[in-house]
């Protein structure tokens, strides 16, 4: 019978070969946000997102609470990853600039999304969004 420790060492050496045989790959790529909601979102109907509520497509909250603010990143073939931060609901100057950048069939994640709702619940974490910008 296989001791559980000497599965572990197979595998480890088997990842440390990866490394080795791999070492110009992104690593960064396995540490972005995972959305909990995927929806589509036409490109026309991006551009004219002004504030994150439930407007946008697949975002629902219970009644009585407001967006306090997110991460937004965008996945782009030909720019990478690129990320930003938004106090409020309202979308700031930095995160509009980021949501123009974006093209058919780019991913944008909605990460951190942290609500306040009456009766006191500040900073809620409602999960993340991730939208797939398709045609109109």
């Amino acid at each position: 019978m296989l001791n559980p420790l000497q599965l572990l060492r197979h595998s480890m050496l088997c990842l440390g070969f990866l490394f080795l045989f791999f070492p110009t790959a992104n690593y960064n790529r396995l540490l972005l946000p995972v959305a909990t909601v995927e929806a589509d979102i036409t490109f026309s109907a991006l551009q004219k997102l002004k504030v994150l509520d439930q407007s946008a497509p697949g975002f629902k909250y219970q009644t009585g609470c407001q967006v306090r603010g997110f991460n937004l990143f965008l996945l782009n073939k030909k720019l990478g990853t690129l990320a930003t931060c938004n106090p409020g609901a309202p979308i700031n100057a930095s995160t509009q600039q980021l949501i123009s950048k974006a093209q058919i069939g780019d991913r944008l994640i909605f990460d951190n999304i942290r609500l306040d709702c009456e009766g006191g619940a500040q900073g809620v974490k409602w999960g993340s969004l991730g939208l797939t910008v398709v045609a109109d």
